[in-house]
């Protein structure tokens, strides 16, 4: 009987983003939340990326007993500093006391950039693994404190949304390589030639590694 592996996550872009790093793993099959019919919320109460992919993950995990992957990001602009409230960090959806929808992320970023002019952006991103035992491991892909976080790993975020929509990451409707000024829709591959990258072959290696060595390199 393969080994289940639940997807710790409702948004149905990162679904298969996260079943992409566990294709090569051997005798496992995937489910998701709403296979299992999971619909308790979990509290994000973590102060970095990697501390809320643990939390998402033990929580699923305790409620099904199942392995779980889970993942969490922070987005963060070189334009205003860490205390500034129009920083995101960790609360991408969350503005002013309120969770948008895909919708209400696009206007409201939309006119963050159209005020400020294209913005300097940039992701990082923290991941989570649990067995079946209640194992845990955590792995943080980049960081705000590296010193050249912007530069290296960043991208523009710009007021006008490309006609593309992606559910459950609309923000990518936004987003233009800074080399080129085109939109990451606009590049060939479809989202964005960092796809094809040294920086995104070193981040995808880093995840698989993650999740192999977790899963079966006990």
């Amino acid at each position: 009987m393969a080994r289940r592996i639940l997807i710790g996550t409702t948004n149905p872009s990162k679904i298969v983003w996260l079943k992409s790093y566990l294709a090569d793993l051997s005798g496992i099959e995937t489910a998701t939340l709403t296979d299992l019919g999971v619909t308790a919320p979990v509290s994000e109460e973590g102060r970095t990326p990697e501390e809320n992919a643990r939390i998402k993950a033990l929580s699923y995990h305790q409620a099904t007993g199942l392995a779980v992957v889970g993942h969490d990001s922070g987005l963060y602009f070189q334009e205003f500093s860490m205390d500034d409230p129009r920083q995101p960090g960790l609360f991408i959806r969350r503005v002013n006391g309120q969770t948008l929808d895909d919708d209400g992320m696009l206007a409201y970023y939309s006119r963050l950039a159209q005020d400020f002019g294209p913005l300097h952006a940039c992701y990082c991103s923290g991941f989570a693994a649990v067995d079946e035992t209640g194992r845990v491991a955590t792995f943080a892909q980049d960081s705000v404190s590296d010193k050249d976080y912007f530069s290296t790993f960043g991208f523009l975020m710009v007021g006008k949304p490309h006609r593309m929509r992606r559910p459950g990451w609309p923000l990518d409707s936004l987003s233009q390589d800074p080399r080129t000024g085109e939109y990451w829709y606009d590049q060939e591959g479809g989202r964005n030639t960092i796809e094809e990258s040294d920086y995104s072959r070193n981040y995808r290696q880093n995840v698989n590694r993650f999740f192999t060595n977790f899963f079966q390199n006990k």
